[in-house]
């Protein structure tokens, strides 16, 4: 059985190269909640390319969902877990855009922390200005649903 800090790094390492894989996401940072039990993980990334914010909240979802999923998987990080199953609660997933000429209305960053997605996308008026916004992780999984629908409607 591994210790705790073998569990976390080996689940960390999964997860990234899986999203490295699925997402085209380029790891660079890692980190966890865990004194005593382990209450959150943290993954942060780099994205090559521009996006606008329904394809972020695409894939920032899709992050979260990948990473919860492989967490509840592992059956050797289970006894650490302060919560079983672990959520998008217990993650943290951060995600900065490349965005070399500040496009109106692209995304910088985004991440979910304890369930809630938080983005900043720059201004239409002032590609100087960044504004922020945040929605529940499922308020974004209902839009994600929304245009889906409507997507294939048209």
């Amino acid at each position: 059985m591994p210790t705790k800090n073998e569990a976390v790094d080996q689940i960390l390492i999964k997860v990234t190269k899986q999203l490295r894989s699925k997402l085209g996401l380029l790891p660079f940072g890692t980190g966890a909640r865990m004194m005593d039990k382990v209450k959150m993980l943290s993954l942060s990334f780099m994205y090559p390319e521009s996006i606008d914010l329904e394809t972020g909240r695409a894939i920032l979802i899709q992050a979260a969902d990948i990473f919860v999923a492989a967490i509840n998987a592992e059956g050797k990080i289970r006894p650490y877990l302060d919560t079983v199953p672990f959520t998008p609660q217990n993650v943290q997933v951060w995600i900065f855009f490349r965005d070399d000429k500040k496009k109106p209305n692209c995304v910088s960053s985004m991440r979910i922390t304890d369930g809630v997605l938080k983005y900043s996308v720059i201004d239409l008026e002032n590609p100087n200005l960044e504004i922020d916004s945040r929605e529940s992780y499922e308020e974004a999984v209902q839009k994600l649903q929304q245009n889906s629908r409507t997507s294939r409607a048209a």
